[in-house]
Protein backbone atom coordinates (compact mmCIF):
# COMPACT_ATOMS: atom_id res chain seq x y z
CA UNK A 1 0.00 0.00 0.00
CA UNK A 2 1.15 3.61 -0.67
CA UNK A 3 1.17 4.59 3.45
CA UNK A 4 2.92 1.64 4.19
CA UNK A 5 0.52 0.09 5.92
CA UNK A 6 -0.88 -4.39 4.97
CA UNK A 7 -3.06 -5.29 2.02
CA UNK A 8 -6.02 -6.57 3.27
CA UNK A 9 -7.65 -9.58 1.32
CA UNK A 10 -10.54 -7.67 -0.16
CA UNK A 11 -7.88 -4.98 -1.31
CA UNK A 12 -5.45 -8.32 -2.99
CA UNK A 13 -8.94 -9.53 -4.36
CA UNK A 14 -10.13 -6.02 -6.12
CA UNK A 15 -6.58 -6.16 -7.58
CA UNK A 16 -7.02 -9.41 -9.40
CA UNK A 17 -10.60 -8.64 -10.52
CA UNK A 18 -9.54 -5.28 -12.25
CA UNK A 19 -6.71 -7.00 -13.90
CA UNK A 20 -8.23 -9.70 -15.10
CA UNK A 21 -10.93 -7.79 -16.45
CA UNK A 22 -8.39 -5.72 -18.32
CA UNK A 23 -6.96 -8.65 -19.62
CA UNK A 24 -9.55 -10.38 -20.71
CA UNK A 25 -9.50 -13.38 -18.84
CA UNK A 26 -12.16 -15.15 -16.20
CA UNK A 27 -10.58 -14.43 -12.44
CA UNK A 28 -9.91 -16.35 -9.52
CA UNK A 29 -9.72 -16.14 -6.30
CA UNK A 30 -7.05 -15.05 -4.39
CA UNK A 31 -7.25 -18.95 -2.42
CA UNK A 32 -7.39 -20.36 -5.52
CA UNK A 33 -4.33 -18.84 -6.61
CA UNK A 34 -2.45 -19.79 -3.18
CA UNK A 35 -3.90 -23.45 -3.65
CA UNK A 36 -2.28 -23.86 -7.10
CA UNK A 37 1.07 -21.68 -6.67
CA UNK A 38 1.25 -24.73 -3.53
CA UNK A 39 0.40 -27.19 -5.61
CA UNK A 40 2.73 -26.09 -8.39
CA UNK A 41 5.71 -25.97 -6.09
CA UNK A 42 5.61 -29.26 -4.71
CA UNK A 43 4.76 -30.71 -8.05
CA UNK A 44 8.00 -29.10 -9.11
CA UNK A 45 10.47 -30.69 -5.85
CA UNK A 46 10.41 -27.79 -3.88
CA UNK A 47 10.84 -29.19 -0.17
CA UNK A 48 7.43 -28.96 1.76
CA UNK A 49 8.96 -26.88 4.63
CA UNK A 50 10.03 -24.05 2.26
CA UNK A 51 6.78 -24.02 0.62
CA UNK A 52 5.33 -23.37 4.18
CA UNK A 53 7.73 -20.78 4.60
CA UNK A 54 6.58 -19.49 1.90
CA UNK A 55 2.55 -19.87 2.89
CA UNK A 56 3.43 -18.44 6.12
CA UNK A 57 2.09 -21.16 7.61
CA UNK A 58 3.27 -21.89 11.18
CA UNK A 59 1.96 -26.42 11.24
CA UNK A 60 2.92 -28.32 8.03
CA UNK A 61 -0.34 -29.63 8.08
CA UNK A 62 -2.07 -26.76 7.24
CA UNK A 63 0.54 -26.43 3.97
CA UNK A 64 -0.73 -30.05 2.70
CA UNK A 65 -4.27 -28.93 2.88
CA UNK A 66 -3.25 -26.44 0.21
CA UNK A 67 -1.84 -29.00 -2.14
CA UNK A 68 -3.10 -30.86 -4.74
CA UNK A 69 -2.56 -34.63 -3.52
CA UNK A 70 -2.75 -37.32 -5.48
CA UNK A 71 -0.89 -39.85 -3.28
CA UNK A 72 -2.36 -42.67 -1.14
CA UNK A 73 -2.59 -42.03 3.05
CA UNK A 74 1.06 -44.19 3.49
CA UNK A 75 2.79 -42.02 0.59
CA UNK A 76 1.55 -38.44 2.10
CA UNK A 77 2.89 -40.18 5.63
CA UNK A 78 6.45 -41.39 4.64
CA UNK A 79 6.58 -37.62 2.96
CA UNK A 80 5.60 -35.60 5.80
CA UNK A 81 8.11 -37.99 7.83
CA UNK A 82 10.80 -37.12 5.37
CA UNK A 83 10.34 -33.66 5.64
CA UNK A 84 10.65 -33.45 9.01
Amino acid sequence: MRDGGYLTSRQVAYVIKKYAERQVVQTKSAHKMRKAYASTLSNNGVPLDSIRELLGHNNLNTTLGYIYNPLTETETFNLIVNAL
